[in-house]
């Protein structure tokens, strides 16, 4: 990851850790799927897989809530050295259970497309999450994750389907490097 963060001339103390968390779990998952492979009918490795993709699953999240891709994750600065905004985090993240957005309104139609770099997706998702931020400023100062209107429930059901696309392009994308592995030793 460093590397192509040089070659992005991107610093890492800029970027944050999502991208490397995000990494790490895939390798992981992908760890825990060739131990399924080996030992299908293990109850201890289903449960580790089933771990494994939940961590992932966590961080891919993090990237469609665009809150999560910036140092300013819980206010806006004002420019006078003040955050505004406090506990705009805990309105966009709560909005789809408080307002009832459905897993099946989530995944109806998504399918997930195959990754040929896990780095360049990881790296396109979370730009394009951070590209939301403003929005999500904007929302939530007119008070439409409270009381939400067509716009903000549109603005999180689309943030949250971009999630869920993702979380499953990554889990994929596991399944298939795990296939690949070399055995453990």
């Amino acid at each position: 990851m460093l590397d192509w963060l040089k070659l992005k001339n991107r610093k890492a103390e800029i970027v944050g850790m999502l991208p490397f968390a995000l990494l790490e779990a895939h390798e992981r998952l992908a760890c825990a799927f060739q131990d399924h492979r080996a030992t299908p009918d293990s109850a201890i490795i289903r449960a580790k897989c089933v771990i494994q993709a939940g961590i992932l699953a966590h961080y891919t999240a993090d990237c469609s809530m665009p809150l999560h891709t910036t140092k300013n994750f819980d206010g806006k600065p004002d420019g006078k050295g003040k955050i505004t905004q406090k506990g705009i985090h805990g309105r966009l993240d709560s909005f789809p259970e408080k307002h009832g957005i459905t897993a099946e309104e989530l995944t109806r139609g998504l399918k997930p497309a195959d990754i040929s770099s896990t780095r360049e997706r990881v790296m396109e998702e979370i730009l394009h999450g951070h590209g939301f931020v403003q929005k999500a400023y904007e929302l939530d100062a007119a008070g439409s994750f409270e009381k939400p209107t067509a716009e903000s429930r549109e603005f999180v059901v689309q943030r949250c389907k971009r999630g869920v696309l993702f979380t499953s392009e990554l889990w994929l994308s596991a399944w298939r490097k795990s296939a690949t592995l070399p055995k453990p030793y």
